[in-house]
């Protein structure tokens, strides 16, 4: 059932809420996929920290003090620099393919992915042309090891690759496809 307005003078301004709304299934929340989703991300991240913890002790005790933190400054450059550059296209990705895909515009939704993916792509472009650029400098003045400079470099290819991959979890999140490939 829907609630009408009375007259003209009841509508909404510019901004205001939508005085009208559906009293179907449509606005209700189902809160068991919500709380089952929930669970598996918080899940999931538990997981992936813990596992993360792991990799770093096992790293330290077999690599030893020095090379772990030798490790460790090459991997802090390139990473900085990505973050710097990073056009955080996660949110994007979800509220502009979440409104297309709501309602059903298929083109306009493999646009905000297309396009999302090309804007990851060109700042990780970006910061590997950064880093390469600037490999040298990092190496003497953050690791204090002129001779690391090609490891930095080869570190700023694997952040690259990685961005490729980084809109793909917003859009799997958007489809609720996540949870159906574990």
């Amino acid at each position: 059932m829907t609630r009408m307005m009375d007259s003209p003078a009841d509508t909404p301004g510019p901004g205001a809420p939508n005085q009208t709304r559906e009293t179907g299934d449509v606005g209700k929340l189902d809160i068991r996929r919500l709380w089952k989703n929930a669970s598996w991300t918080s899940m999931s991240s538990a997981v992936s920290m813990a596992l993360l913890f792991l990799e770093t002790v096992l790293l330290a005790r077999f690599l030893g003090a020095e090379i772990f933190g030798l490790f460790i400054l090459i991997r802090a450059y390139p990473e900085a620099v990505q973050q710097l550059l990073d056009c955080r296209t996660h949110e994007t990705t979800v509220k502009y393919l979440g409104e297309f895909v709501a309602l059903d515009n298929r083109e306009h939704a493999g646009a905000v992915v297309r396009l999302i993916w090309l804007v990851d792509a060109a700042a990780g472009v970006i910061a590997m042309a950064v880093v390469f650029a600037t490999a040298t400098l990092a190496s003497r003045y953050i690791v204090h090891d002129s001779t690391t400079s090609w490891l930095v470099a080869v570190y700023a290819i694997s952040q690259f690759v990685g961005t490729l991959d980084s809109a793909s979890g917003s859009v799997m999140r958007v489809f609720d496809r996540s949870l159906q490939l574990i």
